[in-house]
């Protein structure tokens, strides 16, 4: 697949695995593209898990304090923010109102990202540092996407670090680009403005991008 000239995407979807790609769809939008694994730390083995059902996702008995505000889901094995106590969820006397409030959001995020496909086009997009398993590991993503949007509605963007990807490439509609440098794991919002300028050039958003211009 070649990407088409002045082809727009009407919705960026960011499928983890850190918060770095967040951050970046705020800086390049000017504002939060809010969804489901925005925020989430997401292994490529726990998003494989997440897309073939999201079943089972915040039972009480599953959950544990992993760091400061982050909580991991033994579900699918992700890791999530959220306000409960640490590391006992039931010490303040909130975690059931506040796990309630919290997958009430989390239902809404699901249930736009199931109904993806109402409002066209979308680019997703996966950072990752993993190696030769990537480009297995990502076809077998894009085909779980497919469940959820067809496949001639979408493309998966997958980021990877310069010293493991030497130059782009694409499979079918999975584009495989590289990254000068990740953010480091301490601070997700310190990307790589260049790498992902020009990504975000050649997956362009109908809503207009504001890039950096260097």
């Amino acid at each position: 697949m070649d990407t088409e000239p002045g082809r727009l995407y009407d919705n960026y979807v960011s499928l983890g695995s850190s918060c770095e790609v967040a951050f970046q769809f705020r800086r390049v939008l000017g504002a939060d593209r809010s969804g489901f694994f925005n925020w989430n730390i997401t292994p490529v083995q726990s998003l494989l898990s997440l897309l073939e059902d999201f079943s089972g996702i915040l039972q009480p008995e599953n959950l544990q304090h992993s760091d400061g505000d982050l909580f991991s889901d033994a579900s699918h094995g992700y890791c999530f923010h959220a306000d409960f106590s640490s590391p006992d969820l039931y010490a303040d006397g909130l975690f059931e109102p506040k796990l309630m409030n919290l997958r009430e959001k989390t239902q809404h995020f699901l249930h736009r990202f199931r109904t993806l496909s109402q409002r066209g086009r979308t680019a997703f997009f996966y950072r990752t540092n993993e190696g030769p398993q990537a480009h297995e590991n990502m076809m077998a993503v894009r085909d779980l996407l497919i469940r959820y949007v067809p496949q001639d509605r979408f493309d998966l963007v997958v980021a990877l670090p310069a010293t493991i990807l030497v130059g782009p490439y694409n499979v079918e509609n999975v584009c495989f680009r590289p990254l000068a440098r990740l953010a480091p794991g301490d601070d997700a919002s310190d990307g790589h403005v260049f790498s992902w300028d020009k990504i975000f050039s050649e997956f362009p958003h109908r809503d207009g991008l504001r890039l950096a211009g260097y």
